[in-house]
């Protein structure tokens, strides 16, 4: 899977894109209303998001901080909600040659067991199952029959229709959904037949803003029974209005590949509580779960093979490389001359040979050979770095100089550190050079002697294994590859899903959730870390789904019974938060617990089930982004008909939070669960001391 967001240790990354702010205004707003609200605080005009009604995306002036923005505008009474643009990154037995490695359908011990389902259906071309990820590879031979070519669609600069996969996590995603079996080339995927509609919403980076990968998601909603979603960040309220918004398509996604656990440090969309997600872990071939793999006893649903899984991937050539010499050892310094400087050959990161560097006052640069033809598409170089640069005096750059030309400054721009570690696949997107030869590429250090970032002395830049790719076309025989992740297990979910479908068509999300739930296998690994316990089990699912048999005349006495076939039963749960106009509601802290008011709604017998969650938002000044903070949740049920309160213990974090502060406005979210449907419920709500 490919993780959330900013930089990371500490560094700050500059490409030139002011920040912005999503917000969503109350139904029935006008163009006026909104005008004001955005002029109040110092905004200007705004943008809507495709697909998601009522949310508009307005760019934030340079020295304004998004979290203030956003929360100065959720004080407004026709603004439901604020929230600062966020970035996701980049989770019958066929004749195809390398089936037998793809361990997840056919290896040892495959709980899938989806050889013996091959044998009832193999898929069908007429479930979509929309794959909201890097785009697919358009020409990959085992996927261009399965791919919905027409309706795919890119969310990432223009034109909408240039889908194709410029970073080959989708087409690898897409490839374990629907790569087309028993036609004796490559892989298999969990459909030999299925309709995937690429959604192209991360760039070659692999990363996306959450306001693009929330279009993709409602257009790939309003297209498909089953949407991937191989990724993850910080909460996105577009997002989460989306998902909301779809409660008939079954969206699986990926718990992340942090090691981490989502009930505590929750990564989304899997966090997101809805009646219509799925959220898979990654398994090992041993059984284990994967050691990068997040988990969640309440938030990640059920575990499928994600470790060394084969599939397609995109084709790229490679233009320029350079290998890994000691890491670790030396680079640039700044020295007592103040000048930056190389140290001696033997200790650096590359030999002279390799990278030349260049002194000039305060500024050292190294510089590439000259580059082959950048034959191909949507170019890129790619380099591990590591630095320690102070944030307003120092800066590394990258640069380009087209054969004969002058040199193009700031292709990319960094300042920060990396606090002693090397960030590997740092990419610089060269499109813009594609079909260019003999071109040269520098790194540009600029800034005076004598400072540092966190006063760590001396400051330094080092480069490592720079190389330079192209996207080419397929090869006849396509190309293939093996990755690991959370990103990997989601589409053996999602494939799943759409196997049922193409043998029930009629199923509900509720029934489909339920199906494949409720027949997993049982794991060790898995119990108490995921809702099920278990790893995804597709020849059960199937059968759980099977249409009830004809009634026979009951047995003789003592005679073996038939079991009794499963019952899918979908109940409407609505809920509600009780609020009070625009003004929050007040809640007291006793012995560091708070009462919110709330009621059910449920007809007949139904009862509401609901997770209530109080989340605060931290801003990061040095990122100038954020995040959200739960500082109280509980999982609740309640009667049809009945109102009263719900008590929910605080944080550590949130104790002391009302205790510094007295007076704290946090969001409240309160979202159906456990396979019921219902309006998702946000308010804010104003926490007071007792």
């Amino acid at each position: 899977m490919l993780l959330a967001a900013s930089a990371a240790h500490g560094a700050v990354v500059t490409f030139g894109q002011d920040a912005r702010v999503a917000v969503r205004f109350d139904p029935g707003t006008t163009a006026m209303e909104r005008t004001d609200a955005l002029s109040g605080v110092g905004l200007g005009d705004s943008r809507a998001v495709p697909g998601v009604p009522g949310v508009r995306v307005v760019t934030v002036p340079p020295g304004t901080s998004p979290a203030r923005a956003a929360d100065r505008l959720e004080r407004d009474p026709v603004v439901r909600w604020a929230d600062p643009v966020g970035i996701m990154h980049t989770q019958a037995t066929p004749n195809d040659p390398l089936f037998g490695q793809v361990w997840g359908l056919a290896g040892p011990g495959a709980d899938a067991n989806v050889l013996s389902v091959w044998n009832v259906t193999t898929g069908s071309h007429d479930v979509a199952v929309g794959v909201v990820d890097t785009g697919a590879a358009p020409d990959h031979p085992d996927l261009t029959a399965n791919l919905r070519a027409a309706e795919g669609r890119s969310f990432v600069g223009t034109p909408s229709s240039a889908w194709a996969d410029q970073q080959g996590h989708g087409t690898h995603v897409a490839g374990t959904i629907g790569a087309v079996g028993n036609n004796g080339l490559g892989v298999a995927g969990v459909n030999w037949q299925v309709g995937i509609i690429p959604v192209r919403v991360l760039g070659m980076t692999g990363s996306g803003t959450d306001v693009d990968i929330a279009a993709g998601a409602a257009y790939a909603a309003g297209r498909a029974r089953v949407v991937n979603m191989s990724l993850g960040g910080g909460y996105s309220s577009t997002l989460a209005d989306v998902v909301t918004a779809y409660p008939n398509t079954l969206f699986v996604v990926a718990a992340g590949n942090d090691a981490a656990n989502v009930d505590v440090a929750p990564l989304y969309p899997c966090a997101l509580p809805n009646a219509n997600i799925i959220c898979v872990a990654s398994i090992t071939q041993a059984g284990g779960i994967s050691s990068f793999s997040n988990y969640g006893a309440t938030m990640v649903d059920l575990g499928a093979p994600g470790s060394d899984i084969e599939s397609t991937t995109q084709s790229f050539l490679s233009v320029f490389s350079q290998p890994l010499l000691n890491p670790q050892a030396g680079g640039w310094t700044q020295v007592s001359t103040g000048l930056w400087q190389q140290q001696p050959t033997s200790s650096l990161d590359y030999t002279s040979a390799d990278l030349i560097a260049t002194v000039t006052g305060t500024e050292a640069t190294l510089v590439t050979p000259p580059l082959g033809v950048l034959a191909g598409t949507a170019c890129r170089m790619e380099f591990a770095m590591k630095f320690n640069l102070d944030l307003v005096t120092q800066r590394l750059f990258v640069d380009a100089k087209p054969n004969g030309g002058a040199w193009q400054n700031g292709l990319m721009e960094v300042s920060g550190s990396t606090s002693g570690l090397f960030e590997y696949n740092t990419m610089v997107d060269l499109t813009a050079f594609d079909g260019q030869s003999n071109m040269n590429l520098r790194f540009r250090v600029t800034g005076p002697p004598g400072t540092a970032y966190g006063g760590a002395n001396p400051s330094y830049v080092r480069i490592a294994d720079p190389q330079v790719s192209c996207v080419a076309p397929e090869p006849v025989g396509g190309e293939y590859g093996i990755k690991s992740g959370t990103s990997m297990a989601t589409p053996a979910v999602a494939g799943a899903a759409a196997l049922l479908l193409s043998n029930q068509p009629s199923l509900t999300v509720a029934q489909l959730r339920q199906a494949l739930l409720s027949t997993v296998t049982p794991m060790s690994s898995l119990q108490g870390i995921t809702v099920t316990g278990g790893r995804l089990n597709v020849a059960a699912a199937l059968a759980a789904i099977q249409p009830a048999p004809v009634p026979i005349p009951a047995p003789a006495p003592g005679a073996q019974t038939a079991p009794t076939p499963t019952t899918f039963i979908a109940t409407t749960t609505p809920m509600a938060l009780t609020l009070r106009g625009a003004q929050p509601v007040k809640l007291k802290v006793s012995r560091g617990k708070v009462k919110p008011s709330v009621r059910c709604r449920g007809s007949a017998a139904a009862n509401c089930v609901m997770t209530i969650q109080l989340r605060y938002w931290v801003p990061t000044t040095a990122t100038k982004k954020g995040y959200w903070k739960v500082i109280g949740s509980l999982r609740a049920s309640a009667p049809s008909g009945w109102t009263g309160t719900k008590t929910i213990a605080l944080t550590s974090y949130g104790k002391k939070m009302v205790a510094s502060k007295r007076s704290v406005v946090v969001r409240v979210r309160m979202v159906p669960r456990n396979g019921a449907t219902g309006r998702t419920t946000t308010g804010r709500v104003r926490i007071v001391a007792s």
